[in-house]
């Protein structure tokens, strides 16, 4: 009998010895361990310090690119607006400042916001912008998003929206967030590519004319990415006064360790492409989350990296994102 009891004690011991192992085993699996090459994890982050560009996905703080950021000590700004997160939407765009999750600044700017002049199958026209919808569209009618029923189909002609969401190569805006608004919001906004400038009189954004004879913004020039804020001339809302124009700068500082997400608008190789006006190189320590071989025009990835001393982003990470944007 003491035998058979001291043959089941090692044989219990055996069984939890056997079982930790297994734990263990499996903590290790899912953290990552063993791996190498190139077939590396990119959703999460490289880490939570630096500059992230990308569109909330949840709350309980706040989660962009794969990172939760805390957002106690944050200064949230909403359309250069002081905000709280309960300001900020799921699908949002937004830029955060961080070191180790923990933000200090998260700055929200929509892409468009103006009256609706034209609604296609997957499309709808604002302030001469083509703004195109998908699967991964996020919606929300005035400030209501968690009980919001609107969807694209209740869109309509003549309404007023805000739009966040990414350029494609043709510089069509690609939603992440529609919000539609009951009021009209009076001084209309729109990001863009300058085109057509006219020195000190007036320039297009795609097929809108924005009239900034009244200013003289620094750095205006064709090519250059721009934010104008202002009021409408005529009817058909193709001409804009402007009343304020901000040059962005879409290459990041050198040193600065980088989330970004986006669409490839421009492409050289696999190697060499552009995300968001950024400059994106790999190189053989690059790690890949999907077949780099399919990163061309128009594809969606998030990169992270540092910038180099000529504003380049060296990418550690790219993953390849699932989306379903058409050319």
């Amino acid at each position: 009998m003491r035998f058979m009891n001291r043959f089941f004690r090692v044989k219990t011991k055996l069984a939890v010895i056997a079982a930790l192992l297994l734990i263990i085993v499996i903590i290790v699996i899912a953290c990552g361990g063993g791996g190498g090459g190139g077939g590396s994890t990119a959703g999460g982050g490289v880490s939570g310090t630096g500059r992230s560009t990308g569109t909330v996905t949840a709350f309980g703080s706040v989660f962009v690119n794969g990172i939760e950021f805390e957002t106690t000590s944050a200064t949230i700004t909403v359309n250069n607006n002081s905000a709280t997160q309960s300001d900020l939407k799921i699908g949002m765009k937004v830029t955060v400042e961080a070191v180790n999750d923990v933000a200090s600044s998260i700055e929200y700017e929509s892409e468009v916001k103006g009256r609706v002049s034209n609604k296609g199958g997957n499309s709808f026209d604002v302030l001469g912008q083509t703004v195109k919808v998908n699967t991964q569209t996020e919606y929300c009618l005035n400030d209501e998003q968690v009980n919001c029923t609107f969807s694209f189909a209740d869109l309509s002609k003549d309404d007023f929206v805000e739009v966040s969401g990414y350029f494609d190569k043709d510089r069509n805006i690609i939603a992440t967030l529609v919000k539609k608004d009951d009021q009209d919001p009076g001084k209309y906004q729109v990001k863009g590519f300058v085109s057509g400038l006219v020195p000190g009189q007036i320039f297009f954004i795609n097929t809108l004319a924005v009239d900034y004879n009244d200013l003289d913004p620094s750095g205006i020039a064709d090519g250059v990415f721009v934010e104008v804020k202002g009021r409408l001339n005529t009817p058909d809302e193709l001409w804009l006064t402007a009343e304020d124009i901000e040059v962005e700068d879409t290459q990041a500082s050198p040193g600065k360790e980088l989330s970004l997400e986006g669409i490839v608008t421009q492409f050289t190789s696999q190697n060499d492409f552009e995300v968001n006006g950024q400059t994106v190189l790999t190189n053989s320590q690059t790690q890949f989350e999907g077949d780099p071989a399919s990163i061309a025009l128009n594809v969606k990835v998030e990169v992270e990296g540092t910038v180099n001393s000529k504003g380049v982003l060296v990418a550690k990470e790219v993953n390849i994102e699932d989306t379903d944007i058409e050319d």
